[in-house]
């Protein structure tokens, strides 16, 4: 019989106090999405010790790095390939998943009868290293607080969502594509669905997400715009090998998606005749539930981040009969700040991001710090539970994005936002982008840039 992922946990916490690993210490892993990976994470958990995720097409050189920076005592990897290249970079101790080294970790566990001193709220809970696009990668430190209070807010936000598109099933099946090894896969996929009681099926590989979803049927899906891209590039390039009655079909059946969703978000338009009804329920039969098929046939949902969705791909998805939502964040706010609510017209705006998660607090200021105008752009910052301690072991770059005002700590984002007076937020740009003129103003080229690219003779600004 297969133990649960709570039982294997606390038996590698066992083990790895028996390894001399303590609270306040650190291990890390270097493997994609797998049970395994999440066991590293609850079992270090469990003794106090903090976690550092690293990916596996990571260079060597950049795991070694970030081995030497967390000072990790243990390493975990998932495959013996792997632990070859580890071993080649550095002295600490790796464990395989695929050889039996694991297992029989876990094994000695069973056995032991020690326990560790359990995590606190305040204790670090993970050690997640920025991309290192200006440098090398900088451990953002989280605590259990942080990354607790973002999973249970993302948690009860899922239900009043689902409720909100009239699902109310439970539990829900997600197929966890996004890796977990970054934060947004890691709060969203792993701990807030574990923390609802729902399913977490593993996407083996990105490239075989759709041949996976037909066995998972996933009932929400949490990505990034590239995957949402795939589904549209997908059924475009079905649709150019359609004959031209089966594509005025096509056409026809997601303009009529278009303009049903349309009505969700305004509730002035008038609502759909008898006739348009039939017509699409026909057409949703004969082609909408097609494309919705490829996704397992059950997506009552779906939530995007990372980076914004092009407006055609959203209206795409939510033609197709699957609400979409973006959300906001960093991985130094553990991550989520603002998220849209479905079927809001504001979440069509450009840039948009949604209202502050309830706990957060947001303002967009000048170069110079002070609060710009309800309307005007500046730099959004942020204050509230998923604000990171700070960057590991370096003191200087903490300082440069965490400030002390009014009692309360604020982040400074580096994103360029206007804030309405709802306070609904839409990103316009980044703050390091702008440039200062001869009369002291400070002007964003983004939109500019956006506009020459909207040109059929521009290829990219």
């Amino acid at each position: 019989m297969t133990l649960r992922l709570t039982t294997r946990a606390e038996h590698l916490g066992r083990a790895l106090v028996a390894k001399d690993i303590r609270r306040g210490d650190r291990i890390a892993c270097v493997s994609k999405n797998r049970e395994a990976l999440a066991c590293t994470m609850y079992g270090a958990y469990a003794v106090g010790a903090a976690h550092v995720p690293l990916y596996e097409q990571q260079a060597p050189s950049e795991w070694r790095h970030i081995l030497e920076d967390s000072g990790a005592k243990l390493l975990f990897v998932a495959t013996a390939e792997l632990a070859s290249a580890a071993r080649a970079v550095t002295d600490v101790d790796v464990v395989c998943f695929e050889d039996g080294e694991f297992e029989a970790l876990l094994e000695e566990g069973a056995a032991f009868s020690l326990t560790g001193d359990p995590c606190r709220p305040a204790d670090a809970a993970a050690l997640i290293y920025t991309s290192g696009t200006t440098g090398k990668p900088k451990g953002v430190e989280l605590t259990h607080s942080n990354l607790v209070w973002n999973a249970l807010t993302m948690r009860d936000g899922m239900v009043d969502e689902l409720l909100s598109v009239g699902c109310a099933k439970s539990p829900v099946r997600s197929l966890a594509v996004l890796p977990w090894a970054h934060i947004y896969g890691q709060t969203l996929e792993l701990h807030a669905m574990l923390a609802g009681g729902h399913e977490v099926a593993l996407c083996s590989d990105p490239a075989a997400f759709l041949d996976e979803a037909q066995e998972a049927r996933p009932d929400v899906l949490f990505a990034v715009p590239a995957l949402y891209n795939k589904i549209h590039d997908g059924f475009r390039a079905n649709r150019r090998a359609m004959s031209n009655s089966k594509k005025a079909l096509a056409d026809r059946a997601v303009a009529s998606g278009a303009r049903r969703a349309k009505r969700c978000y305004d509730s002035t338009l008038p609502g759909p005749s008898f006739f348009e009804k039939l017509q699409h329920s026909i057409l949703d039969a004969l082609v909408l539930k097609k494309v919705r098929s490829a996704l397992g046939g059950s997506v009552q949902f779906c939530g995007n981040g990372g980076a914004a969705v092009s407006p055609g791909v959203r209206e795409f998805i939510e033609a197709i009969g699957i609400p979409m939502t973006s959300g906001y964040g960093l991985t130094e706010t553990s991550p989520v700040l603002a998220k849209e609510k479905p079927f809001d017209p504001k979440n069509l705006l450009p840039g948009s991001i949604g209202k502050a998660l309830t706990g957060v607090a947001l303002k967009c200021v000048d170069p110079e710090g002070k609060e710009v105008p309800t309307g005007e752009p500046g730099e959004l910052v942020a204050s509230g539970p998923g604000v990171m301690r700070g960057y590991w072991g370096k003191p200087a770059e903490t300082k440069e994005v965490l400030y002390e005002e009014g009692g309360q700590t604020w982040f400074r984002t580096g994103d360029r936002c206007v804030m309405e007076a709802d306070g609904h937020v839409r990103v316009v740009g980044r703050v390091k982008e702008l440039y200062k003129l001869a009369n002291g103003k400070y002007v964003a080229p983004a939109p500019l840039e956006d506009a020459l690219a909207r040109s059929r003779y521009v290829a990219q600004a």
